[in-house]
């Protein structure tokens, strides 16, 4: 109900797994289905073909696709929100814009501790210099803001 004419809306996934009732049901509420085989030339498989954790399939990826691609299309901002995020109002997109920025999101400190990432881990991206305490910053990426061009531009995925 909110946002109605305020953004294009697209969904990506293997247009092997799109059903005649998805297609249909897409249709509908306007949403764009992006065939993620029709992306292959970015090469996510082969960068993320083995993720350590196993918690999402590659295809999650192709998320930080679409920004380049839309930039191609003459978007000049897009953003990728989670399915599972209920919006409750209308976007203020000037307070959300990336203008002068590649990625913008919201974020938080986090304490490496408070998931479980063992002490020997943090200790050993420490001496690397990766981080400098066992609280760091947290970006939260159910909802991101991409500035298209800089984003592209400047090779972030």
């Amino acid at each position: 109900a909110h946002n109605v004419d305020t953004f294009d809306y697209f969904m990506c996934f293997d247009g092997d797994k799109l059903t005649p009732y998805m297609e249909k049901t897409l249709k509908s509420k306007s949403i764009h289905f992006m065939d993620i085989r029709e992306r292959s030339h970015y090469g996510i498989n082969d960068k993320f073909s083995a993720m350590s954790e196993g918690h999402w399939p590659v295809e999650v990826f192709y998320n930080y696709v679409l920004p380049m691609h839309l930039g191609e299309l003459g978007y000049e901002y897009s953003y990728k929100v989670d399915y599972d995020i209920l919006c409750t109002g209308t976007y203020n997109l000037e307070e959300i814009q990336p203008t002068n920025v590649g990625i913008s999101g919201w974020s938080t400190k986090l304490s490496l501790l408070s998931p479980g990432v063992p002490r020997d881990v943090i200790d050993i991206l420490k001496k690397k210099s990766s981080i400098s305490s066992d609280v760091v910053s947290y970006m939260n990426v159910g909802f991101i803001g991409f500035n298209n061009k800089i984003y592209t531009h400047k090779d972030m995925f």
